[in-house]
């Protein structure tokens, strides 16, 4: 949750516990990023919120409770337009990158298993330069 919170977000939610006295902190005018995918869980976030908007990176497809919400699915492709905005946003600051570690491209085999690591948050990324 703190790393979420360092990322920008004003709120978290964690769907393994009791969800009604979390359901307290989300303002009714909230951006929900959904990586769960449960239409479940989003319906009982939906009900009072009646200006919601959810961005899923999980569910292809979900119907809005009300027509004063919206709902985004962002796990399309990235055309090179927007992917150069991506980079543009990360250069400006109005973007974070979760990056868990960078490790020399040498050593590719040590940071593919620990990319695999349960629990992992951010991306591995390898370092090149032409000197090496």
């Amino acid at each position: 949750r703190t790393w979420l919170l360092k990322l920008g977000a004003t709120a978290t939610i964690d769907y393994t516990t009791a969800l009604t006295p979390q359901l307290t902190i989300i303002p009714n005018d909230a951006r929900l990023l959904d990586t769960v995918g449960n239409t479940d869980l989003l319906n009982r976030l939906a009900a009072n919120r009646p200006q919601l908007q959810v961005y899923s990176l999980a569910l292809p497809q979900w119907q809005s409770l009300l027509t004063t919400q919206s709902f985004h699915f962002i796990s399309g492709p990235i055309w090179p337009r927007t992917y150069r905005q991506l980079l543009d946003q990360l250069a400006t600051g109005e973007l974070k990158a979760a990056i868990a570690e960078t490790v020399n491209f040498h050593d590719v085999r040590q940071a593919y298993h620990t990319a695999q690591l349960p629990g992992r948050r951010g991306r591995t990324l390898l370092a090149y330069s032409s000197s090496n």
